[in-house]
């Protein structure tokens, strides 16, 4: 007896064995009814001790789908035991839609699935002994394009995709840190790595006053990152500083100093600027003559120096 998945039935010699009811032999019941698939509707008698299927056409009943193998399964019956064991298929054989990796004892509530086509074995009852197969996985079903049917997701693919989008999601989340990141580095003011530029006002180089006349220094600094203090030094030594209000500096900066000078000479003044960043300027000198104290002169002359101020 041959059948088609296709829908189409051929038959052999055993014609006789393919029935719609119980078979000739009174002490046998089993038959085989498909409930889905190409041939579904029929029912098919089990007589012999096995039963196979697959899409070779020496199985008994013959299901022309790819997804068959050629020698799929076998249903072996012992007594009232009935036996279901897969023959190395590609696509596996299930039962209640599992897999089975093993030789399994039927029930008679018990579908089984090969390809498309989903039939039981009937007329028996439940044996004593079950020999239930564990469940593995899923097999992977391969359909044709015009069968409307929603493909099946294994486990392992489930667990395959959701590795994927967690791994989308972390790269995502790193992206948007990173943009972050870069944002705020971007938006930072730019620190260049400068120094103070400064210039003397008051007095000019090679101006004369006289001992212990005090004398009044002006400069003014100019940086980027704002200048914080100004130093005067007179022959390599601090001898006075002004600082800015402003504790990120300021620019221009305009310090006034002012130094007395001890004794007659001639003197070399410097003037060194600082900007936030600690960056020291390069000196600035002038130079200042220091004649004695003469007290008329010294009057007139400090006059004349005020009045510039």
């Amino acid at each position: 007896m041959c059948v088609r998945g296709n829908g189409q039935t051929s038959f052999n010699h055993d014609l006789n064995n393919m029935t719609d009811s119980p078979t000739h032999n009174p002490s046998s019941h089993l038959h085989i009814v498909v409930h889905e698939g190409a041939l579904a509707g029929k029912t098919f008698s089990f007589t012999a001790e096995h039963f196979t299927v697959g899409r070779a056409e020496d199985n008994d009943i013959v299901i022309d789908e790819v997804q068959v193998s050629r020698h799929h399964a076998t249903l072996r019956r012992d007594g009232n035991e009935v036996t279901l064991e897969d023959l190395g298929s590609t696509n596996g054989t299930l039962v209640n839609g599992e897999i089975i990796t093993e030789p399994h004892i039927l029930q008679p509530t018990e579908k089984i699935t090969i390809g498309t086509s989903v039939f039981k074995v009937a007329g028996f009852s439940a044996p004593v002994t079950v020999g239930m197969s564990v469940p593995v996985k899923k097999a992977w079903r391969t359909y044709h394009s015009s069968e409307n049917v929603a493909p099946q997701i294994t486990p392992g693919r489930e667990s395959w995709l959701l590795w994927g989008g967690l791994t989308v999601l972390l790269v995502l989340v790193i992206g948007l840190i990173g943009s972050g990141i870069f944002l705020f580095i971007l938006n930072q003011p730019i620190l260049v790595d400068s120094k103070p530029f400064v210039v003397i006002s008051s007095p000019l180089d090679n101006s004369q006053f006289y001992v212990n006349q005090r004398i009044i220094v002006q400069a003014t600094a100019t940086d980027e990152q704002g200048v914080t203090r100004m130093e005067l030094h007179v022959g390599g030594e601090k001898v006075n500083d002004v600082f800015s209000v402003v504790e990120t500096g300021e620019s221009p900066f305009t310090g006034i100093m002012t130094w007395d000078p001890p004794a007659d000479g001639t003197y070399t003044l410097e003037i060194y600027s600082f900007n936030v960043l600690g960056k020291q300027s390069d000196p600035v000198t002038i130079h200042i003559n220091i004649l004695p104290e003469d007290s008329e002169s010294s009057f007139i002359f400090d006059l004349e120096q005020q009045s510039k101020f």
